[in-house]
């Protein structure tokens, strides 16, 4: 009987956090950047109580004698795979593939990563993703914040195909380079990312 129970109970606690996890897929369906969970399920409490015996010359042999097994959540993951590209404004850039945009939510001393490229841009001129600071390359090649653009007006920007961000301040006419450059980075086992702030993904171990 406590098997019975046991079994029951591992059960409802799988389906309920399956629930769980494709009621956060429906209700962000609609975020950019946001990648959806798939849950998988494994078998459990496996009992054998006989093994069965081979067939004879005279007689039959006997079918191993055996519960049934209860069940559990095996694994979440998250699944990278290309999403749906959309219609945006000129500063809001989409990865096609593999890369994650840089971000840092503590002015560099640690670094999320996202494939959400919906950009804002604050009073001080700081490209923003979800509210975390987008990092990219400078004029001298390094990587450094995005920072210090001189429009907050989405449609004073263009990216250009080298990953170059310009700007316009008279009508759209004529382009000046910002000194940066959009800087992605790629992760070997991107499944093994742990999710973090909005739709943003820390490193661990697993991720390499």
């Amino acid at each position: 009987m406590l098997d019975v129970m046991a079994q029951a109970k591992n059960a409802i606690e799988a389906y309920n956090n399956a629930l769980r996890v494709t009621s956060s897929n429906i209700a962000n369906m609609n975020v950019p950047g946001y990648k959806r969970m798939d849950v998988s399920f494994q078998s459990i409490f496996e009992k054998i109580l006989s093994q069965g015996t081979a067939a004879g010359s005279d007689m039959g042999g006997t079918n191993p004698y055996q519960f049934g097994s209860g069940m559990s959540i095996s694994g979440v993951s998250v699944d990278f795979s290309q999403g749906e590209m959309v219609t945006a404004t000129p500063l809001d850039l989409s990865i096609s593939g593999a890369g994650f945009f840089i971000l840092s939510p503590d002015g560099g001393n640690s670094y999320l990563h996202s494939k959400a490229g919906y950009f804002q841009i604050d009073a001080s001129g700081n490209l923003l993703s979800n509210g975390l600071q987008v990092y990219g390359f400078n004029s001298s090649g390094n990587v450094a914040p995005i920072t210090g653009l001189p429009s907050g007006n989405k449609q004073d920007y263009q990216w250009l195909a080298d990953g170059r961000l310009q700007y316009t301040a008279d009508g759209g006419y004529t382009y000046n380079d910002t000194g940066y450059s959009i800087a992605l980075t790629y992760f070997p086992n991107p499944t093994g990312l742990a999710q973090a702030q909005g739709t943003s993904f820390a490193e661990t171990l697993a991720s390499g």
